[in-house]
């Protein structure tokens, strides 16, 4: 693919290019540049970002635990869910979000720990409860796949109503001085479904962390669960974490270097602080600032039991929020071929990269909004020996183009 010239934009080489800037090609993931790759809090200076992150969580858990002082522990206090049609209504846009995915929160206190008793949605695409630290990086977790494969143990038990009661406390690869901790309850939905249905929602019961140690499941029954909190409480919750978490971004986001910029799809290095998902795994390109459209060439990968979620998002970097997205069934299914479109401006922007409004072709328009436009592949794998291949490649990539295309649903990127 050459170099294409019209009114000005340009589609850069994918090998041997000085990528937008003089000098030879600069890989955009190299070093280490904090959560998602981007900069947030240099991770060449550990101690300081983990210092950080520790005083900022602890704070922010601290401080949703206090406002259920006077009605005692709430689980699902909090909500991230992103409605692309009703932006009002959204919660916790921030950290790139997948708008068909919802992530509910329970805060603990230093003395608690979670013990669950649930059963995963059978219409979830992916479902999975992870508990995380004053880091807000996962201790523990269990997904659906797990849920369905592990054997009762001390620490899983299948019931017999096809409820699973989990306590992870022995999973941890540390126990002490851990804090305050946030259970996250994740769930991708199909198109059919707008929220988890209550009777969906895990069932949760606080233990003593001493007790945690060597607790016997089977002497859970009987004892209270942790109340729900209601769920327009939830929501609001969640925009106001949802604004600190924009605010404390917006303070120590380091700008993007030139060299991060008109790249093929790379992984980044380090996800710290942005309560990461264990099974999934992202790689990203951003749109050089004086081009105006990403066109995307590439095929949905083929359904296989261990990857069990594919999807495109485009993204703000300063703010971190997802304003388009398109996920497995929005692409037209597994196995499908696609053309995205990512403007800054409109479909003038896109036609002039090849947009036709054809099947298979999609546009993605950020509408005018101001800063860098950055585009995420999203796989979630869950770990099994078939998906060990395709994660470790997706992980080695930097951003160059050097036979990386064997690599299911790994699009091909153009700039404009």
């Amino acid at each position: 693919m050459g170099a294409l010239n019209t009114k000005n934009k340009i589609v850069y080489e994918e090998r041997g290019r000085e990528n937008f800037t003089t000098g030879s090609f600069k890989i955009p993931n190299k070093a280490d540049k904090g959560p998602m790759g981007f900069g947030v809090i240099p991770s060449a200076k550990a101690v300081i970002r983990s210092a950080f992150m520790k005083r900022f969580l602890t704070k922010l858990y601290k401080k949703e635990i206090k406002l259920q002082k006077h009605t005692g522990p709430l689980c699902w206090s909090c909500v991230s869910h992103t409605d692309p049609s009703d932006r009002d209504t959204a919660t916790m846009n921030v950290a790139m979000p997948d708008f068909s995915a919802e992530y509910w929160c329970t805060y603990l206190p230093s003395s608690k720990f979670p013990i669950f008793r649930f059963s995963f949605p059978d219409w979830a695409n992916y479902a999975a409860l992870t508990i995380y630290d004053v880091c807000g990086l996962p201790l523990a977790s269990i997904n659906l796949h797990d849920s369905l494969t592990l054997p009762s143990t001390s620490s899983f038990l299948r019931l017999t109503d096809g409820t699973c009661l989990v306590n992870m406390y022995p999973w941890l690869p540390r126990k002490n001085n851990l804090g305050p901790l946030c259970a996250i309850f994740r769930v991708y939905r199909p198109p059919s479904v707008t929220v988890t249905p209550l009777e969906d929602m895990p069932l949760v019961y606080f233990v003593d962390r001493v007790e945690a140690k060597s607790l016997d499941l089977c002497s859970m029954e009987g004892r209270p669960e942790v109340p729900r909190a209601d769920r327009e409480l939830a929501r609001s919750r969640g925009k106001v974490v949802g604004d600190t978490f924009m605010a404390m971004i917006a303070k120590y986001l380091k700008p993007l270097r030139p060299h991060q910029f008109g790249t093929q799809f790379y992984h980044p290095n380090n996800v710290g602080g942005l309560f990461v998902n264990f099974n999934a795994t992202y790689v990203i390109a951003f749109l050089p600032p004086t081009l105006t459209c990403l066109k995307l060439t590439g095929q949905v990968p083929e359904r296989e039991d261990w990857r069990c979620y594919y999807g495109i998002m485009a993204v703000s970097y300063e703010s971190t929020e997802t304003w388009g997205c398109r996920t497995v069934e929005d692409l037209g299914g597994w196995g499908n071929s696609y053309e995205v479109y990512v403007t800054r401006g409109g479909e003038d922007e896109a036609r002039i990269a090849g947009y036709e409004g054809r099947e298979g072709e999609f546009l993605m328009d950020w509408g005018g909004g101001k800063g860098n436009v950055g585009v995420v592949l999203r796989y979630l794998h869950y770990f099994v020996e078939e998906a060990e291949e395709e994660r470790r490649k997706l992980q080695e990539l930097d951003g160059r183009m050097e036979g990386d295309f064997d690599i299911p649903g790994l699009a091909k990127v153009e700039y404009f």
